[in-house]
Order: C-alpha cells, then sequence, then structure tokens
C-alpha cells in the first residue's frame, strides 16, 4: 500500500531511532484508540552532535531504526503485533518502520513490565494492565499476570470470594489473557516434538500457571480453557520435571491432587524425581517444611480416592520409599527446632520455630502419612521416629502457647500459625490412626481446645469437632472433661436452633450427645465424691472435737497430780541423756554378769 512506502532519511542526517520509555498502567477513564496523537520528539544528528544522558536511550528499552523517539508512556495498547510496535498516526511522518520487515526488540523490558505487573495490587488495575500491554508481554509475565490474580483471589473475605472468582471468570480480558497463554504452551509442545529446546518458558513459570489455574478454581469445568491449560502443561511439566525446584515440583502435586481428575501417572513421576533428591545428602537444603507437607498432602489425597499409587507409578514400592525419604528429612529439621516454655523465651522461640516448621506443616505431614500407612507407621522405624518428634515438638507448643492463653499475654494473638481447631483435630485423628496417641498429648490437646474455646476463637468445624469427641468418649483418663464443659457452654451462647446444635448431623449430634452424657455422669461422680470428702472431714471434725470434750472430762474428773504436773512440765532436753541410755539398753541389752565382775 502507498501509506505504508518506506521513508528514507535525508542523507545529511543519521538514521534516528526509536526508544519507548517504561510503560506506566493506563488511565482507565482515557480512551485509547490508533489515532491517539503521539509526542513525537526528533533528534538531532547523531553524528555530529553527542546525546545528553538524559536523551541517551538506556539499554533496557526496546530500541528501533530508522524513526523518531516516542515519548508517550501509554502506547503499548496500540501494539498489534505483540512486538511493541506502534500504528502510525494521522500526520506522522512514512518511515521504513512500517515496513514488513519488522525489527526485533530487545529483551530487557521484559523485565521492567513484570516489575510494573508485580507493582498492581487489585484485579481491575491488572487486567486493565493486560487490555493495554498484552501484546507486548512475553510468556513469562503472561503466567505473571494470572499467578497476581490467584495471590489475590487468596487476600479475598470468604465471603465477597464467590463474587470476585465470578467477575474474574466472566472477563474478556481474562479470558484472552488464558487464551493467549494457551497458544504459547501449544507453540512450546510444539517445539518438544521437533526435539528442539523451548524458549521463553521455564520450570517455575509452568509452576506457577498450574498453582493459579488450581487456585482460581478454573479446573472445575473439565471441558474449559482452565483444564485445557492444565492438561496442555503435562508434556512440559515431565520434560522439566528434572529442573524444577523442590517447592515447584510440590506445588504441582498439590495443584494436580485438587483436580476433578488428576494426572495420577504425572504425579508419580514428580514422586520418583523429588525421592531422588529425599535421598541425596543434600536434601535437608533442597527442601523445606512446605515442600514435604504439600507433596505428602497430595498423595494422602490420592490414597482417599482409592488410587493404587504404585500401579501408576509403573513400580512397587515407590510410594514407600517416598514416605520414608520425607520421614528421614522432616526428623532432621524438626530435630533442629528450639522451641521453648519459659515466659521469657517462649515468643522469639515460638515465632522462629513456627516459620521454620510451622505447626501446620507438622500436623499435614502426620496425618499424610497417617493416611497412607496407618498402623503401620508404628513398625516402620523412621515414621515412628518422626511420629515421636512432632510428638515432642507439639507437646512443648501446646504447653508454651497453653501458658500464653492463660496468662492472657498479647503476642499469643498475635502469632502467626500455631494449633488452630483443625491443626488440634489433624492431631488427634494422625495419632489415633497410627495407634500413637497418648494421654498426655491428648491431655494438652484438650486443654489447649478448651482455652481456645474460652478465649472467644473461631468454633470448631463439624469434622473437626466429631474427631474430638470420639477421642474424649474413648479416652476419659485424657482429662477431656473441661473442653467438654467449654463445649457445652459454647453450644449455649450460639443461636443454632433450639439446642444450639442446628448446625451438626444426626450422627454428629449423637456423638455429642454421648460426650455431654459422659460430661453429666463425671459431673455427677465428681459431685458424690466431693460430697463424700466433705463429709467425711465433717465427721473427722466431730470426733476430734468429742475427743477434746472427753478429754477435758477426765481432766475434771481426775485432776493431776503435782509429781504428774512437774514430770510434763519438766525440760525436755534434761531427760536427754536417759532417753540416749534407754536407747542403748534397747539396742545392745542389759549389762550382763561378766561385765558386772570386771567392774567389780
Amino acid at each position: 500500500m502507498s501509506s505504508l512506502q518506506a521513508y528514507t532519511p535525508p542523507k545529511h542526517q543519521a538514521a534516528p531511532w526509536y526508544q519507548i520509555a517504561p510503560p506506566k498502567v493506563p488511565d482507565p477513564e482515557k480512551n485509547y484508540s490508533p489515532t491517539t496523537p503521539l509526542t513525537i520528539e526528533r533528534y538531532n544528528d547523531p553524528s555530529q552532535q553527542t546525546p545528553s544522558r538524559e536523551n541517551a536511550a538506556p539499554q533496557s528499552c526496546i530500541q528501533m531504526s530508522p524513526g523518531y523517539r516516542l515519548e508517550d508512556q501509554s502506547m503499548l495498547h496500540l501494539f498489534p503485533t505483540g512486538l511493541g510496535l506502534p500504528m502510525r498516526s494521522e500526520g506522522a511522518p512514512r518511515t521504513s518502520f512500517y515496513e514488513n520487515e519488522v525489527p526485533r526488540p530487545t529483551m530487557p523490558l521484559q523485565p521492567k513490565l513484570l516489575k510494573m505487573i508485580n507493582s498492581i495490587s487489585t484485579k481491575e488495575e491488572l487486567l486493565a494492565y493486560v487490555a493495554s500491554y498484552h501484546m507486548a508481554l512475553d510468556t513469562i509475565n503472561l503466567v505473571t499476570c494470572v499467578y497476581r490474580l490467584a495471590r489475590m483471589s487468596s487476600q479475598v473475605r470468604t465471603m465477597d470470594a464467590k463474587a470476585w472468582s465470578s467477575q474474574l471468570w466472566n472477563n474478556a480480558i481474562f479470558q484472552l489473557l488464558l487464551r493467549t497463554i494457551h497458544a504459547h504452551v501449544l507453540a512450546a509442545q510444539l517445539t518438544l516434538l521437533q526435539n528442539e529446546k523451548i524458549k521463553g518458558l521455564d520450570s517455575r513459570c509452568v509452576s506457577n500457571l498450574v498453582w493459579s489455574m488450581i487456585k482460581l478454581d478454573m479446573v472445575s469445568d473439565p471441558e474449559g480453557i482452565g483444564a485445557d491449560l492444565v492438561h496442555s502443561c503435562l508434556p512440559i511439566v515431565v520434560h522439566f520435571s528434572a529442573t524444577c525446584s523442590s517447592q515447584g515440583l510440590a506445588n504441582l502435586l498439590w495443584g494436580y491432587s485438587k483436580m476433578p481428575m488428576p494426572p495420577t501417572p504425572v504425579m508419580m513421576h514428580i514422586v520418583k524425581e523429588m525421592t531422588i533428591r529425599l535421598s541425596s545428602p543434600q536434601a535437608y537444603d533442597r527442601f523445606d517444611a512446605q515442600a514435604l507437607s504439600n507433596s505428602t498432602w497430595a498423595l494422602a489425597h490420592l490414597r482417599l480416592r482409592m488410587t493404587d499409587l504404585d500401579a501408576a507409578a509403573g513400580s512397587s514400592g515407590t510410594t514407600m520409599r517416598f514416605l520414608m525419604g520425607v520421614a528421614s528429612c522432616a526428623t532432621a529439621m524438626v530435630a533442629t527446632l528450639e522451641t521453648r516454655i519459659d515466659h521469657a523465651f517462649a515468643q522469639s522461640s515460638m515465632t522462629t520455630s513456627e516459620k521454620t516448621f510451622s505447626c501446620q506443616a507438622m500436623v499435614n505431614i502426620a496425618w499424610s502419612i497417617a493416611t497412607l500407612m496407618g498402623e503401620e507407621c508404628s513398625m516402620v522405624p523412621s515414621i515412628k521416629s518422626l511420629f515421636l518428634a512432632i510428638r515432642h515438638e507439639s507437646v512443648v507448643r501446646l504447653r508454651a502457647t497453653s501458658n500464653a492463653l492463660d496468662l492472657q499475654l498479647p503476642w499469643v494473638h498475635k502469632l502467626q500459625g500455631g494449633f488452630n481447631e483443625q491443626a488440634l483435630s489433624n492431631t488427634v485423628y494422625a495419632y489415633d490412626k497410627a495407634k500413637l496417641l497418648d494421654d498426655e498429648l491428648l491431655q494438652w490437646v484438650f486443654y489447649m481446645a478448651a482455652l481456645r474455646l474460652e478465649s472467644g476463637f473461631p468454633a470448631f468445624k463439624r469434622q473437626e469437632l466429631s474427631t474430638l469427641l470420639r477421642a474424649a468418649e474413648r479416652n476419659p483418663n485424657a482429662q477431656p472433661w473441661r473442653f467438654l464443659h467449654s463445649l457445652k457452654e459454647s453450644f449455649q451462647r450460639r443461636q443454632h436452633g433450639a439446642d444450639g446444635r442446628g448446625f451438626l448431623s444426626e450422627f454428629e449430634t449423637a456423638e455429642m450427645d454421648n460426650a455431654l452424657a459422659m460430661l453429666r455422669h463425671h459431673t455427677e461422680a465428681l459431685a458424690i465424691v466431693q460430697f463424700h470428702q466433705i463429709l467425711a472431714q465433717q465427721v473427722y471434725s466431730a470426733n476430734a472435737e468429742q475427743g477434746r470434750l472427753e478429754q477435758n472430762l477426765q481432766l475434771h474428773l481426775n485432776p493431776p497430780t503435782l509429781d504428774q504436773e512437774n514430770k510434763e512440765n519438766q525440760d525436755p532436753i534434761a531427760l536427754l541423756p536417759d532417753i540416749r541410755i534407754a536407747a542403748v539398753i534397747v539396742a545392745v541389752g542389759p549389762p550382763s554378769p561378766a561385765s558386772r565382775e570386771m567392774k567389780r
């Protein structure tokens, strides 16, 4: 077309160039169009005049030639080709910039775009940013946009989460973002089929993409774009599994396990890779508590779906080898914790231990392994050692937290993590299923549960409450009475039906009735014991009083003689020699006749 003919600059001028300034988030109130006027600045001949530092093109910007310097920072939405190329506005000179042969932009622009993406804090701003710049973003930045939206969704209040997600799913820009990423993933698959190296996509990007799709609940519809995108990533996940970080592999396992139809063969391929890493001497440095927790939790949920994990892995013993590696690594981590109970260091030590190995991670690992192995946990030495180490650390943290709640210390309410209602319930479930539950651990769990109920913490959920009630019924020696009494008062304060139990099922209501009946029997038995103690004390006091009266009566009827009074009032110290002589006579016996003769 004539409007796209190349522009040849005059011979006395050097070829000018373009520089696009770092983009900013566009104003949502401003309407952009291909005819939006651009501020154009023409440089003098660079061969005759050296540009100043302000006018010099930084290496982190896209540089093109020939043409002009474009100063409008909100014009990347005008790039129809995705390569950072503006459409020519009305009145602009025709240049070779609009030729079919497009110069390649330099990569340092992408870090600036990534920094801008990470600075956006709301869904609306991020979607507006994607609408303006999606054609200039590479694959990693496109995935980062989805990842940021997933992180934002976790900060939305529960009551607003459904509306927030619905608005996001129905947003046309978000759908465009997913389809653009899907196109990049399919291109990467084609690259794999051609045995070529994938460019513009790495293992962390794929891991974040899968995690984001699961977090945004985009895989619930098997025929939706989210499920297609996750399944399209499976060959790339297998390709990058050797170079993916341990946390990335754990996140993939966690995400796949929450899908309606999890890709079990790919998950077991990841498990094999993690088993190799757990068996290496660097396992302690390559894994953290969250990675161990997420991976074991994922396998436990597969087992709950009646999935044969070893059959999916293609070899027997794969799951056991993985769990033993997790147990060895986690035991070494727990052994390094230095949680203290004394008030002077409880807060600092609890905070440090929570950051190193959180209560949630400890409980999830124990719950997952108990779900996978059951009673075998107490038969495998490495697994049993892990359960004993977690038990010791759990008792220490429960005691420290209970003491802080008893003393009403403010730091315990600000502590991140800790034993909440779910952690208390899962601890009881895990150790009971592994046949390693003891009265001391259960007693501290009940005590912490009672304190949390009395302190106004969120109430237990149905399944959590059912687990604790069954444990209280089976283990009365663990002293669950304060917990049951606090639970009874909590039900009376809540407005769930006439009796405060309207949210429980029929089976759970029966468990609650049994627990309350046990509490009533215990209260009645305790009242009877206290009554007998008071009665015995009263009888003892009456007998003592009667004895004193009889003694006074005897003294009145038979007053003591003068010699008896002197003997009673005699100083006990003066009687010590006679006492010593009497003791010797008792111990040795009276002197023999031979000794008497010798003395004579």
